[in-house]
């Protein structure tokens, strides 16, 4: 399991992480990876986590543990589209999963395009 954690790191952006036998694909997007948060004043916090730079995840979801949880999250959904068809679904966690636009949020959204799909941290809708 540690070799396939390291390879997965090896997979260049929007590159596919698995195939699912469904014929889904979980790429690979790094602008929602971790980025050193400790070490950003509030508004680099926030210019690092707006719409262009990309919503970022916590150190905690490592590479594996992300693309193991959206694999179970497509194959519990039955996922299977055709080129062209997007959908996305979201997932409010019992715990932080990242920064949005500066805020720590507990919300991730898994976004399917034809069979290409990926997982961001979201704002929450709670408020």
């Amino acid at each position: 399991m540690a070799g396939e954690s390291a390879d997965l790191y090896k997979v260049r952006n929007r590159e596919t992480l698995r195939r699912l036998d469904t014929g889904m694909e979980i790429t690979r997007a790094t602008k929602h990876e971790p980025i050193a948060f400790d070490s950003l004043s509030n508004e680099e916090l926030r210019d690092c986590t707006d719409s262009r730079s990309g919503s970022k995840f916590l150190a905690e979801w490592t590479l594996a543990q992300l693309t193991d949880w959206t694999e179970q999250q497509v194959r519990l959904r039955g996922w299977r589209f055709p080129p062209g068809v997007q959908a996305a679904v979201r997932f409010q966690m019992p715990r932080p999963v990242g920064y949005v636009k500066g805020k720590l949020v507990r919300t991730i959204t898994i976004f399917a395009s034809g069979r290409y799909v990926h997982a961001f941290p979201d704002e929450d809708q709670d408020g």
